[in-house]
């Protein structure tokens, strides 16, 4: 049975509930120190002032002072024990967002907005953070503080008391007035909230695409209509929120008057004693600080219980990586598919393939532009199952591996060469960090961009920003495949390597593979028919199907390798 995000919520505490418990104790304690405070005032107005006693007296304010310092001590550790709990459990919640964000397919990604995703784990859970600490830290303690404090006005005048009570009712009809309004427009935000930091995201990564067009007036111009958007929702939000503070306030505002006219009534009547009246006075004083946070709180609360829901959606996504196998597998680089149907709609785009990649094998698929080159690496890499047929590794079907395992076991170099924040050899050591030096080197070396980084400023701790934009398309390819060959992987998938390098580089590149001790398989993707002279084996596809299968002998890429134990 699906549990309710609140529920799955909990679930995070459960490493807290001994300390939950004992921060239950502490507000009971904290609420027991200050539910007695409107009687000690009764006591002090109608006896120890009267009696004139100077003993009485220091004896009431010694009482006072010390409650409020008990108080006062017991809140703050209450405080700091809710604080340690609650960012404890938001870390468990963003960690198993993390860990959600690798669980969920790669066509889960592909499929949604990368900005708003970022909003739902960020901002999401900072929302919920603000939540928890609300309830903890005000409305548990307000809530017992209310029901001693409560007891204690009834005790002292039950008419009083009677009077303060026909104020619930009003809370309770503007509480359930104003709350779905605000629910509403606290949902509206958020949406709006998050198309817009998906849209600022965009335009930063697009820049150069932006100017390159000439389109800046246009990404403004989209930009101003989230703008407007936001605007307009973010007011209607915030004047709900205060809305809902100032009217409950002010009902509470309106009751403590009326009580001031009742009981002034019942006073000079010679009902109550000026104790009596200074002594509710007292408890409502005590109650409503916490009340009036409270409810001032109640939007934030809202806010958090619906970026609660958008965030445990992401968590109970249903599009999981499509293998679960668990058997690490020391890749060997002997990988096949048999009879492989593949498609991401109604029609196939790959139609019974049969393809055979080997260890110290240069091979190549082949076809036009979108034949399905890419998405049969896509199929070697575990990102989707094929409908028909079976991949193995070293004869081991894929439903048994584990593919964290494999994958790491794989070098793979994309069309675009994907440049992160942070230095060549951060970039280089992506996924691999305690490499040494040397071997961030050496693979370098292997990818022939050592000579490059070596006239550069700082060498291998040049900075990079996101993307590489400072690199051209050939550094920037050359770096990922230094980072593909950095765990000397067993097989080397190169996308489309002609789109940034030319022929000398790829040659340079692929004769340093085959001098290598353990060669791996190597897997070509491209439709340029220049690659076809470096290659052992071809695959062409045409209309999604292999039509032609041959073993070649490159001619040209023996010889043109770094010499045998070249080192940089």
């Amino acid at each position: 049975m699906k549990q309710g995000p609140w529920r799955q919520y909990r679930s995070f505490f459960h490493q807290s509930n001994v300390m939950l418990g004992f921060v239950i104790l502490l507000a009971l304690v904290g609420a027991a120190l200050l539910i007695p405070l409107p009687l000690i005032i009764k006591y002090a107005l109608d006896k120890a002032i009267p009696s004139r006693n100077t003993g009485r007296i220091l004896t009431v304010g010694v009482v006072l002072i010390g409650m409020e310092l008990g108080n006062g001590g017991i809140t703050l550790l209450r405080r700091w024990l809710v604080i340690r709990e609650t960012k404890r459990a938001t870390r468990e919640i963003r960690h198993a967002m993390a860990l959600k964000v690798h669980d969920v397919s790669i066509d889960y990604h592909r499929r949604n907005e990368v900005g708003l995703l970022h909003d739902q784990i960020v901002q999401q859970t900072q929302r919920v953070d603000s939540m928890t600490d609300l309830l903890i830290s005000t409305f548990f303690p307000t809530v017992l503080l209310a029901i001693g404090i409560s007891a204690i006005l009834i005790s002292i005048n039950w008419l009083l008391a009677l009077v303060t009570f026909t104020i619930v009712p009003l809370l309770s009809m503007n509480h359930r007035w104003l709350r779905p309004r605000v629910q509403r427009a606290v949902k509206d935000y958020q949406h709006e909230y998050a198309d817009f930091s998906a849209g600022v995201l965009f335009s930063l990564r697009s820049i150069e695409l932006t100017r390159t067009r000439g389109a800046e007036a246009e990404d403004v111009a989209r930009q101003d209509a989230h703008l407007a958007e936001l605007e307009t929702k973010d007011a209607r939000m915030t004047w709900l929120r205060g809305l809902y503070g100032t009217t409950q306030q002010t009902l509470l505002a309106l009751s403590a008057t009326l009580i001031l006219v009742v009981g002034g009534i019942t006073y000079a009547r010679g009902h109550i004693t000026l104790g009596d009246l200074f002594a509710y006075y007292a408890g409502l004083a005590l109650l409503r600080g916490p009340l009036v946070t409270s409810f001032a709180a109640v939007p934030a609360i809202l806010e958090g219980r619906q970026a609660l829901t958008h965030l445990f959606d992401l968590y109970n996504e249903h599009d999981r990586n499509p293998y679960r196998g668990t058997r690490k597998l020391d890749l060997v680089g002997h990988i096949e598919g048999r009879g492989i149907t593949f498609g991401y709609g109604d029609e196939p785009l790959l139609h019974d393939v049969d393809f055979e990649l080997e260890p110290g094998v240069v091979t190549m698929v082949a076809g036009p532009n979108g034949s399905g080159k890419t998405s049969l690496v896509s199929l070697i890499l575990g990102f989707y199952r094929p409908e028909q047929g079976e991949l193995s590794v070293d004869g081991v079907p894929y439903d048994e591996i584990d593919m964290p395992t494999l994958r790491r076991q794989i070098g793979v170099v994309s069309q675009e060469g994907v440049i992160v924040t942070g230095t060549i050899a951060e970039n280089i050591g992506y996924g691999f960090p305690d490499a040494a030096p040397g071997e961030i080197r050496r693979a370098a070396h292997l990818a022939t961009v050592d000579d490059f980084i070596d006239t550069l400023q700082h060498g291998f701790d040049e900075s990079l920003t996101f993307d590489g934009r400072t690199l051209s398309g050939g550094q920037r390819q050359r770096i990922a495949i230094a980072r593909a060959l950095l765990r000397n992987p067993r097989l080397l998938i190169l996308d489309e390597p002609t789109n940034h390098l030319d022929a000398g580089t790829l040659r340079r590149v692929l004769g340093n593979l085959t001098r290598l001790e353990n060669s791996p398989a190597v897997l070509i993707i491209s439709h340029h028919p220049r690659v076809v002279d470096h290659v052992d084996r071809l695959y062409r596809i045409d209309e999604g199907r292999v039509v032609t299968d041959g073993i070649r002998h490159p001619t040209t890429t023996a010889g043109q390798a770094d010499p045998p134990g070249t080192t940089p």
